[in-house]
């Protein structure tokens, strides 16, 4: 059976897991930034001109 690339991707400490992603917030953040680009960046935008 071929291993599997996602199996054996790099990762990050649980430290770094937890500056990234630890709040509420950032974890939103972050998964609106991957799952919906376009809109995140059209959303920061909005934010900044107001």
């Amino acid at each position: 059976m071929p291993r599997n690339a996602v199996q054996f991707q790099r990762g990050i400490s649980l430290r770094e897991f937890m500056a990234q992603y630890g709040s509420e917030e950032q974890c939103e953040r972050a998964l609106f930034a991957w799952r919906w680009p376009v809109l995140f960046e059209n959303s920061i935008n909005l934010k900044s001109h107001h």
